[in-house]
């Protein structure tokens, strides 16, 4: 790796100059962006640079996908002496009648607007098992990754998961849904049958769903890349 690029939402400019002493500064195409901030920072690296490796920095790193700020003179030599693994890590894609809107790597979720539940029909089709419902009233639903499965999706089943992806209904009216944890081969189709909601990737709205539209949610062959130096 020769190039790279910051990514922060703030000023860094002692962690951009130490990489400047072994690396090139390349913000088109670099070879690995590092990221400085925590999983809302990393989300939105992605986003900008989706597939190039992201090495994570953070003052209080407690994950392994982050890395200590006062160990940064060890992370860059290990960097340049390619003392290093690649985490890959599964994404989503989501469509809206029919057009990709977007790729996640943490989760796509339909999600009513306040004050007025979505009504919405539901099927799934997974090489292990399938479901479908005419018709649902609720707040919407989830789908994430494994890796995005200690955020949103933790806050409304109370567990997360290592492997795979997952599925919540949110507080669905009048009848009890257990969450699905779900293969690498799924397919995800929800029609709004009745209200407005939005549709959410990552954390940004992507779309607001209406009446007769259609979502499908799906794995893609697309991945996200994590450095953890070793």
């Amino acid at each position: 790796m020769k190039t790279f690029t910051i990514f922060s939402f703030k000023q860094i400019k002692t962690i951009e100059n130490a990489f400047l002493k072994e690396f090139e500064k390349n913000e088109k195409n670099p070879d690995f962006v590092v990221v400085v901030g925590g999983d809302g920072t990393l989300l939105q690296a992605e986003k900008e640079y989706p597939g190039i490796p992201k090495l994570c920095i953070r003052k209080n790193a407690k994950r392994c996908e982050f890395h200590k700020e006062k160990d940064l003179e060890k992370i860059i030599h290990k960097i340049k002496e390619k003392n290093f693994k690649i985490k890959t890590i599964e994404k989503l894609m989501v469509r809206l009648n029919n057009k990709i809107m977007d790729f996640a790597m943490n989760d796509v979720y339909i999600h009513h607007i306040p004050q007025k539940a979505v009504r919405f029909s539901f099927r799934c089709v997974d090489k292990k098992q399938s479901l479908e419902i005419r018709e649902l009233i609720g707040d919407g639903l989830i789908v994430s990754t494994a890796h995005g499965s200690k955020a949103y999706f933790f806050s409304i089943t109370g567990f997360s998961f290592e492997n795979g992806f997952g599925l919540s209904f949110n507080n669905i009216h009048k009848i009890k849904i257990s969450p699905l944890l779900l293969s690498k081969e799924f397919e995800v189709w929800v029609k709004l049958i009745r209200e407005n909601g939005h549709l959410i990737c990552d954390n940004r709205v992507v779309a607001r769903v209406k009446k007769g539209d259609e979502i499908k949610i799906e794995p893609t062959n697309k991945k996200a890349k994590i450095i953890l130096v070793v």
